[in-house]
């Protein structure tokens, strides 16, 4: 029964310092994936900004994350979204301008660097600011 309690309390223990590795301010990479050669896809997390009539950007945004609640920084606009951590499987769920994400968390060992899945498959990349 001990070994039991002392396993769970450990468990425990991970689970939340995996949340707590992620407080902090992070530079958030919107990887792209090609699908062939005319098109692509990206999370619709990352803002696109139109350059010229025909050519398209997908920008980094700034990402914060403490207790309770995200801060996007996106093209000079703050917002702030409560959120919900899945101790269980890791994953982070949050609504974002109406739209809900989901997104199962990607350790890199060694490193101030997370890769953010979503149901899609889709990544986003954090590397923590300094």
């Amino acid at each position: 029964m001990k070994k039991l309690i002392l396993t769970l309390f450990i468990a425990n223990s991970i689970c939340s310092y995996a949340q707590k590795e992620l407080f902090g301010t992070w530079t958030v990479g919107c990887p792209i994936e090609f699908i062939d050669q005319a098109s692509s896809k990206h999370c619709t997390i990352c803002p696109m900004v139109q350059d010229s009539k025909s050519n398209i950007s997908i920008n980094d945004f700034e990402m914060t994350i403490d207790k309770d609640e995200i801060t996007f920084k996106m093209n000079s606009t703050k917002t702030k979204v409560k959120y919900n951590w899945n101790s269980d499987l890791h994953t982070i769920e949050f609504t974002l301008k109406e739209q809900k994400y989901k997104f199962k968390t990607l350790y890199n060992s060694g490193e101030r660097r997370y890769i953010l899945k979503d149901e899609e498959g889709l990544l986003i990349t954090l590397d923590q600011k300094k």
